[in-house]
Protein backbone atom coordinates (compact mmCIF):
# COMPACT_ATOMS: atom_id res chain seq x y z
CA UNK A 1 0.00 0.00 0.00
CA UNK A 2 1.22 3.63 -1.01
CA UNK A 3 0.91 5.83 1.25
CA UNK A 4 -0.56 9.41 0.25
CA UNK A 5 2.00 12.02 1.07
CA UNK A 6 1.15 15.80 0.23
CA UNK A 7 3.61 18.31 -0.75
CA UNK A 8 4.25 20.94 2.07
CA UNK A 9 2.70 24.12 1.31
CA UNK A 10 5.13 26.37 -0.52
CA UNK A 11 5.78 29.58 1.53
CA UNK A 12 5.14 32.79 -0.51
CA UNK A 13 7.55 35.19 1.47
CA UNK A 14 6.84 39.34 0.75
CA UNK A 15 9.71 41.87 0.42
CA UNK A 16 9.84 43.68 3.44
CA UNK A 17 9.01 47.41 3.18
CA UNK A 18 12.51 47.49 4.82
CA UNK A 19 14.58 45.22 2.92
CA UNK A 20 17.68 46.48 1.52
CA UNK A 21 17.88 47.12 -2.26
CA UNK A 22 20.03 43.90 -3.99
CA UNK A 23 23.61 44.15 -4.04
CA UNK A 24 25.18 45.23 -7.19
CA UNK A 25 27.40 42.54 -8.87
CA UNK A 26 29.47 44.83 -11.12
CA UNK A 27 30.88 47.78 -10.07
CA UNK A 28 29.40 51.02 -12.22
CA UNK A 29 31.50 52.22 -14.89
CA UNK A 30 34.48 54.75 -13.93
CA UNK A 31 33.77 58.46 -15.88
CA UNK A 32 36.91 58.98 -18.27
CA UNK A 33 37.71 61.69 -19.82
CA UNK A 34 36.99 62.37 -23.56
CA UNK A 35 40.67 62.47 -25.11
CA UNK A 36 41.12 66.15 -26.79
CA UNK A 37 40.72 66.19 -30.36
CA UNK A 38 41.36 68.37 -33.69
CA UNK A 39 37.94 69.29 -35.45
CA UNK A 40 38.07 69.89 -38.90
CA UNK A 41 34.64 72.31 -39.93
CA UNK A 42 33.47 73.31 -43.23
CA UNK A 43 31.38 76.49 -41.86
CA UNK A 44 29.16 76.66 -45.28
CA UNK A 45 29.85 78.80 -48.75
CA UNK A 46 29.28 81.69 -47.22
CA UNK A 47 26.13 82.99 -45.71
CA UNK A 48 25.73 82.32 -41.39
CA UNK A 49 22.54 80.54 -42.23
CA UNK A 50 24.50 77.72 -43.68
CA UNK A 51 26.44 77.09 -41.26
CA UNK A 52 25.16 73.77 -39.79
CA UNK A 53 23.62 72.95 -36.19
CA UNK A 54 26.66 70.73 -35.89
CA UNK A 55 29.53 73.14 -37.08
CA UNK A 56 28.05 75.02 -34.19
CA UNK A 57 28.12 72.71 -31.43
CA UNK A 58 31.50 71.73 -32.64
CA UNK A 59 33.00 75.24 -32.08
CA UNK A 60 31.41 74.96 -28.75
CA UNK A 61 33.18 72.88 -27.18
CA UNK A 62 36.05 73.87 -28.70
CA UNK A 63 38.61 76.58 -26.64
CA UNK A 64 40.70 77.45 -29.90
CA UNK A 65 39.74 78.29 -33.19
CA UNK A 66 42.07 78.44 -35.94
CA UNK A 67 40.63 80.39 -38.82
CA UNK A 68 42.19 81.03 -42.92
CA UNK A 69 43.18 84.05 -43.12
CA UNK A 70 44.65 85.43 -46.83
CA UNK A 71 47.93 88.39 -47.15
CA UNK A 72 45.02 91.22 -47.10
CA UNK A 73 44.36 90.16 -43.24
CA UNK A 74 40.84 88.69 -44.53
CA UNK A 75 39.42 85.78 -43.18
CA UNK A 76 36.02 84.94 -45.07
CA UNK A 77 35.29 81.22 -42.37
CA UNK A 78 36.03 84.40 -39.34
CA UNK A 79 33.27 86.35 -41.03
CA UNK A 80 30.43 84.12 -41.09
CA UNK A 81 31.65 82.81 -37.68
CA UNK A 82 31.13 86.30 -36.21
CA UNK A 83 27.14 86.51 -38.27
CA UNK A 84 26.30 83.33 -37.04
CA UNK A 85 25.76 84.60 -33.55
CA UNK A 86 28.32 82.10 -32.11
CA UNK A 87 30.46 82.77 -28.93
CA UNK A 88 33.69 83.37 -29.29
CA UNK A 89 34.89 85.84 -26.77
CA UNK A 90 36.59 82.84 -24.65
CA UNK A 91 38.20 81.39 -27.10
CA UNK A 92 42.01 81.57 -28.57
CA UNK A 93 41.36 82.79 -32.29
CA UNK A 94 44.61 82.28 -34.05
CA UNK A 95 44.14 83.58 -37.87
CA UNK A 96 45.98 81.30 -40.17
CA UNK A 97 47.80 82.67 -43.09
CA UNK A 98 47.32 79.50 -46.25
CA UNK A 99 49.32 80.83 -49.21
CA UNK A 100 47.30 81.11 -52.93
CA UNK A 101 50.28 78.68 -54.30
CA UNK A 102 51.00 75.77 -56.27
CA UNK A 103 54.11 74.94 -54.81
CA UNK A 104 54.35 71.73 -53.23
CA UNK A 105 57.06 72.19 -51.44
CA UNK A 106 55.50 75.90 -49.79
CA UNK A 107 51.94 74.30 -49.35
CA UNK A 108 53.65 71.17 -47.04
CA UNK A 109 55.50 73.77 -45.15
CA UNK A 110 52.92 75.63 -44.44
CA UNK A 111 50.10 73.13 -43.30
CA UNK A 112 53.24 71.46 -41.41
CA UNK A 113 53.93 74.42 -39.29
CA UNK A 114 49.76 75.40 -38.90
CA UNK A 115 49.65 71.43 -37.87
CA UNK A 116 52.48 71.79 -35.23
CA UNK A 117 50.78 74.88 -33.49
CA UNK A 118 47.49 73.46 -33.47
CA UNK A 119 49.65 70.09 -31.71
CA UNK A 120 50.91 72.26 -29.06
CA UNK A 121 47.36 73.35 -27.92
CA UNK A 122 46.45 70.02 -28.02
CA UNK A 123 48.85 68.85 -25.70
CA UNK A 124 47.97 71.42 -23.57
CA UNK A 125 44.40 69.90 -23.46
CA UNK A 126 42.63 71.95 -25.53
CA UNK A 127 40.09 70.78 -28.32
CA UNK A 128 41.09 72.56 -31.75
CA UNK A 129 38.67 73.71 -34.29
CA UNK A 130 40.51 73.96 -37.96
CA UNK A 131 37.74 75.88 -40.23
CA UNK A 132 37.02 75.95 -43.59
CA UNK A 133 34.81 77.64 -45.86
CA UNK A 134 32.22 75.60 -47.96
CA UNK A 135 32.73 71.71 -46.96
CA UNK A 136 36.11 69.88 -45.39
CA UNK A 137 35.94 67.46 -48.00
CA UNK A 138 36.43 69.62 -51.25
CA UNK A 139 39.85 71.45 -51.88
CA UNK A 140 39.80 72.13 -47.70
CA UNK A 141 43.25 74.06 -46.41
CA UNK A 142 41.73 72.32 -42.70
CA UNK A 143 41.54 68.77 -44.43
CA UNK A 144 45.09 69.04 -45.23
CA UNK A 145 46.64 70.56 -41.86
CA UNK A 146 44.04 68.21 -40.06
CA UNK A 147 46.07 64.92 -41.72
CA UNK A 148 49.00 65.80 -40.82
CA UNK A 149 47.62 66.27 -36.93
CA UNK A 150 46.21 62.90 -37.12
CA UNK A 151 49.44 61.37 -39.04
CA UNK A 152 51.12 62.47 -35.99
CA UNK A 153 48.64 60.15 -33.44
CA UNK A 154 46.35 63.08 -32.68
CA UNK A 155 42.26 62.60 -32.59
CA UNK A 156 41.09 64.12 -35.49
CA UNK A 157 37.14 64.45 -36.41
CA UNK A 158 35.56 66.06 -39.80
CA UNK A 159 32.13 68.07 -39.68
CA UNK A 160 30.96 68.21 -43.53
CA UNK A 161 29.85 71.79 -44.28
CA UNK A 162 27.51 73.28 -47.13
CA UNK A 163 29.32 73.22 -50.28
CA UNK A 164 29.73 76.16 -53.32
CA UNK A 165 29.40 73.38 -55.75
CA UNK A 166 25.35 72.60 -53.68
CA UNK A 167 24.84 75.88 -52.99
CA UNK A 168 25.29 77.17 -56.69
CA UNK A 169 23.20 74.28 -58.06
CA UNK A 170 20.31 75.60 -55.76
CA UNK A 171 21.35 79.28 -56.98
CA UNK A 172 20.77 78.26 -60.50
CA UNK A 173 17.69 75.42 -60.12
CA UNK A 174 19.04 73.16 -61.36
CA UNK A 175 20.14 69.44 -61.06
CA UNK A 176 24.05 68.64 -60.65
CA UNK A 177 22.96 65.25 -61.55
CA UNK A 178 19.86 63.11 -62.63
CA UNK A 179 19.96 59.50 -63.54
CA UNK A 180 22.96 58.45 -64.33
CA UNK A 181 24.65 60.79 -65.33
CA UNK A 182 28.64 60.95 -63.92
CA UNK A 183 30.03 64.54 -62.44
CA UNK A 184 33.23 65.78 -62.94
CA UNK A 185 34.70 68.53 -60.75
CA UNK A 186 37.23 70.43 -62.19
CA UNK A 187 40.06 72.40 -60.66
CA UNK A 188 40.34 74.75 -63.73
CA UNK A 189 43.77 76.85 -63.07
CA UNK A 190 45.88 73.45 -62.43
CA UNK A 191 43.73 71.98 -65.67
CA UNK A 192 44.51 75.02 -67.84
CA UNK A 193 47.95 74.51 -66.25
CA UNK A 194 48.61 71.28 -67.53
CA UNK A 195 46.20 71.58 -71.03
CA UNK A 196 43.80 69.24 -69.98
CA UNK A 197 40.36 71.91 -69.65
CA UNK A 198 39.36 71.35 -73.51
CA UNK A 199 39.45 67.49 -72.48
CA UNK A 200 37.55 67.64 -69.44
CA UNK A 201 34.86 70.06 -70.74
CA UNK A 202 34.42 67.56 -73.69
CA UNK A 203 33.24 64.75 -70.96
CA UNK A 204 29.86 63.48 -70.69
CA UNK A 205 27.84 64.16 -68.14
CA UNK A 206 27.81 67.42 -65.55
CA UNK A 207 31.39 69.69 -65.36
CA UNK A 208 31.56 72.02 -62.63
CA UNK A 209 34.79 74.70 -62.96
CA UNK A 210 35.92 75.18 -59.67
CA UNK A 211 39.10 76.86 -58.46
CA UNK A 212 38.52 79.82 -61.38
CA UNK A 213 41.38 82.06 -60.24
CA UNK A 214 43.34 83.42 -62.34
CA UNK A 215 41.97 81.43 -65.17
CA UNK A 216 38.92 82.70 -65.00
CA UNK A 217 38.80 84.59 -68.57
CA UNK A 218 40.54 81.54 -70.13
CA UNK A 219 37.39 79.34 -69.02
CA UNK A 220 35.00 81.34 -70.30
CA UNK A 221 36.54 82.06 -73.66
CA UNK A 222 36.86 78.20 -74.09
CA UNK A 223 33.64 77.46 -73.05
CA UNK A 224 32.33 80.00 -76.20
CA UNK A 225 34.74 78.67 -78.43
CA UNK A 226 33.37 74.87 -77.30
CA UNK A 227 29.84 76.20 -78.12
CA UNK A 228 29.18 75.31 -74.92
CA UNK A 229 27.31 78.56 -73.73
CA UNK A 230 23.87 76.86 -74.30
CA UNK A 231 24.55 74.64 -71.56
CA UNK A 232 26.42 76.44 -68.94
CA UNK A 233 25.87 78.66 -65.86
CA UNK A 234 27.97 81.09 -64.39
CA UNK A 235 27.32 81.50 -60.17
CA UNK A 236 29.01 85.07 -59.38
CA UNK A 237 30.38 86.06 -55.85
CA UNK A 238 28.61 82.25 -54.16
CA UNK A 239 27.35 83.03 -50.67
CA UNK A 240 28.70 86.73 -50.34
CA UNK A 241 28.24 90.13 -51.48
CA UNK A 242 27.30 90.27 -55.48
CA UNK A 243 25.98 87.25 -55.98
CA UNK A 244 24.67 86.58 -59.41
CA UNK A 245 23.48 83.42 -61.49
CA UNK A 246 24.13 83.72 -64.87
CA UNK A 247 23.31 81.56 -68.22
CA UNK A 248 25.88 82.22 -70.41
CA UNK A 249 23.27 81.64 -73.62
CA UNK A 250 21.84 85.26 -72.70
CA UNK A 251 25.76 86.59 -73.03
CA UNK A 252 27.52 87.12 -75.71
CA UNK A 253 31.38 86.07 -74.81
CA UNK A 254 32.84 89.63 -74.73
CA UNK A 255 30.58 90.69 -72.45
CA UNK A 256 31.65 92.54 -69.36
CA UNK A 257 28.96 91.64 -67.28
CA UNK A 258 30.69 87.73 -66.86
CA UNK A 259 33.88 89.43 -65.82
CA UNK A 260 32.10 91.39 -62.65
CA UNK A 261 33.29 88.89 -60.06
CA UNK A 262 35.45 87.73 -57.69
CA UNK A 263 36.48 84.83 -59.29
CA UNK A 264 37.84 82.98 -56.05
CA UNK A 265 34.01 82.69 -55.36
CA UNK A 266 32.68 81.81 -58.96
CA UNK A 267 31.57 78.60 -60.18
CA UNK A 268 30.53 77.34 -63.70
CA UNK A 269 28.27 74.66 -63.74
CA UNK A 270 27.97 73.18 -67.45
CA UNK A 271 25.05 70.58 -67.44
CA UNK A 272 24.94 67.78 -70.46
CA UNK A 273 21.36 68.59 -70.97
CA UNK A 274 20.13 72.47 -69.60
Amino acid sequence: MVENREKPPVALIKPSSTAKPPVALTKPPVATKQPVAAYAVGVGAGKAEWLTIEAIQTIEKCSVIICPQTKRGNSVAYEILEKSGVDVSAKTVVKALFPMTHDKEALDKNYSEIALQCIAYLEKGENVALLTIGDVALYSTAYQVARRIENRGYCVEYVSGISSLSVASALAKTALVEGNEPLHIIPTDAAIKEGSLKASLSLDGTKVLMKLGRSYEVALKMIYEMHLEEKSILVQNCGIEGERVLFLKEYEAENKELYKSETYFSIIIIKQVL
